[in-house]
């Protein structure tokens, strides 16, 4: 009888590291995520070491936009990296394949190196966890998206079209008489269709667009209106497209 218990004891043992040992060889990811790449196949052994699969989390992804310094400076960003807790711009991406799948998410940080094009990443951080973002689908790894990223608000800029400034921050005027001047100007950002002006111009000031060859100052002229070019003046959010 003694003998028998004893057995059963052994094989109960026996059983139980078993199971420890049957444990050991599921693995789980330390995060929620998708598996994107298998680098082993059934029945193969594996070591501690070995490479077994490429996943992403499904929690929060990481989207990284190329801007210039004159964006950086505009969105009144730093180059040191990490950005503090109540510093990090609002970030909207748009999926460029549909423009109506939108997603929220905060710029984290500055890259501290350049591309070959002398451009910055900053990273934009979008989670699953963001109210906006429950309604849509996930943001998957290799979509291409527009973004853009709220700034600092600048009041009292001007807009004038691109097509008003020739060169070197200047631009041509009308005046009362009907004659040229040449103003200097302070840009704070040019836009696709849109220069932003911070200084050098006065609300309602006519100013030239198009071709600006055989111009010089005081010379008069006979000014065709072909749409209302008269200056905007209202507080402008410094958004970059």
């Amino acid at each position: 009888m003694r003998h028998a218990s004893s057995q059963v004891s052994a094989a109960e043992a026996a059983l139980a590291y078993a199971k420890q040992q049957l444990k050991k060889t599921v693995i789980r990811a330390p995060i929620d995520g998708k598996v994107i790449k298998l680098s082993i196949t059934e029945g193969e052994y594996i070591l501690a070491t070995s490479n077994v699969a490429t996943i992403y989390g499904t929690d929060e992804v990481e989207v990284r936009l190329p801007l210039n310094d004159q964006q950086i400076e505009i969105l009144g960003l730093n180059h040191k990296g990490y950005l503090g807790k109540t510093s990090k711009p609002i970030a909207s991406l748009n999926s460029y394949q549909n423009p109506t799948k939108q997603w929220q998410g905060l710029i984290d940080r500055i890259e501290g190196e350049r591309d070959r094009n002398q451009l910055l990443y900053v990273i934009a951080q979008v989670s699953s966890n963001n109210a906006s973002n429950k309604s849509s689908k996930s943001l998957l790894p290799g979509s291409f998206v527009e973004a853009r990223i709220e700034g600092q608000v600048i009041n009292n800029l001007k807009l004038i079209p691109r097509s008003a400034e020739p060169a070197n921050n200047t631009v041509w005027t009308i005046d009362n008489d009907m004659r040229l001047h040449r103003k200097n100007i302070e840009l704070v950002y040019r836009g696709k269709e849109l220069s932003f002006v911070k200084a050098g111009l006065n609300a309602n000031e006519r100013i030239v667009t198009g071709s600006f060859h055989l111009m010089a100052e005081g010379m008069k002229v006979e000014p065709y209106l072909a749409n209302d070019l008269a200056l905007i003046e209202h507080p402008v959010a410094s958004t970059i497209q």
